[in-house]
């Protein structure tokens, strides 16, 4: 499907209409489930990421998150893990889904990897646990590694000594 968006240079425009304003140094589309989208949106100012999502053709319905973060990866199942940091602090990770809402509330986690079937590993202070694709916390970070098999269905924990 052809993308109906044309981007010039720093906003978006669509059939000659500002849609987004020209303030950003890059906008591209994100990735949601290995395609490139039609409404969510990457935007770069000084190295750091934000997200618009267009709610329809009107310039100001958007949701627009500045940008803040180091980097925001695939949306895959709806969710992206995204990190926020910067050269002075650590990073940290998040969730945020493709409403652009981040998730589990106010968490954040030194790292976060996808383990599959909707399950991720969060590590906090060097320990291993897990939260599902709504943010619950179902295995508390208190392992020292944690790993998934899809076809089981099964987590192994290895506890710390």
């Amino acid at each position: 499907m052809k993308n109906l968006y044309t981007f010039k240079g720093v906003g978006i425009k669509k059939d000659g209409k500002v849609i987004v304003d020209a303030i950003y140094d890059d906008i591209k589309p994100a990735i949601v489930d290995g395609k490139e989208s039609d409404t969510i949106f990457k935007t770069l100012i000084d190295d750091q990421v934000g997200l618009i999502k267009l709610v329809d053709d009107k310039k100001s319905n958007y949701k627009e998150i500045k940008p803040i973060y180091e980097d925001v990866g695939e949306f895959i199942d709806s969710i992206a893990i995204v990190s926020i940091g910067s050269p002075r602090h650590r990073t940290m990770y998040t969730l945020m889904d493709t409403d652009l809402e981040e998730f589990p509330y106010g968490c954040m986690y030194d790292k976060i990897t996808r383990l599959g079937n909707g399950y991720f590993d969060i590590i906090q202070n060097g320990y291993h646990g897990v939260i599902n694709s709504e943010g619950l916390e179902i295995i508390p970070c208190t392992f020292k590694s944690i790993t998934f098999d899809p076809d089981t269905k099964k987590f192994e924990l290895e506890a710390c000594e």
